[in-house]
């Protein structure tokens, strides 16, 4: 009986670090690339896959980097990304000009650096002959510093840093 209560207590003593490493979800790794929407008047596709898959479209979920394409008056289109997060972001898109048969008539391509929780819209003129258009993401990068890398503001200098600028300082000093 006894060993069965020392064990248990060890079981509660057990540091609740590891406990919380064990149970921390992994940050999902989001691809570089992929389709962010398509228009179908055309007959194509009308459902386009999200890049990020199952991540969400809204609250703590959503996907950092969304986007739509549609059509305006006559030959116009509109194109607008998204930036679902706080962190700024970079992103790299092409806009694809589709026929009726679907084959690539022209590609735009276009970058932005996006505050978080910014827009941008881009207005698109097309040729006749265009009848959808296809938004890309060609690439992205969150600007936002690393967490980790992060070091507080009265984290101490490196062991020998102010050494380092005081002999920098007699160099240039010419002694």
């Amino acid at each position: 009986m006894c060993k069965i209560l020392v064990l248990f207590l060890c079981a509660l003593c057990v540091p609740s670090f590891l406990l919380a490493e064990v149970s921390k979800p992994k940050a999902k790794e989001l691809p570089q690339s992929g389709v962010l929407s398509e228009s179908a008047t055309a007959g194509t596709r009308a459902e386009v896959a999200n890049p990020w898959g199952d991540v969400g479209l809204g609250g703590d979920d959503a996907a950092p980097i969304s986007g739509s394409i549609s059509r305006g008056k006559g030959n116009n289109w509109i194109m607008k990304v998204f930036n679902n997060s706080e962190d700024p972001y970079t992103v790299n898109l092409e806009v694809e000009q589709l026929t009726a048969n679907g084959t690539r008539a022209r590609s735009d391509y276009y970058s932005y650096t996006l505050k978080g929780g910014a827009n941008a819209e881009q207005p698109i003129s097309a040729t006749p002959q265009v009848k959808d258009m296809r938004l890309k993401l060609r690439n992205w990068k969150n600007l936002a510093p690393k967490k980790e890398e992060a070091a507080p503001k009265d984290a101490p200098k490196a062991e020998g840093a102010e050494g380092a600028q005081e002999n920098a300082d007699n160099t240039e000093a010419g002694e």
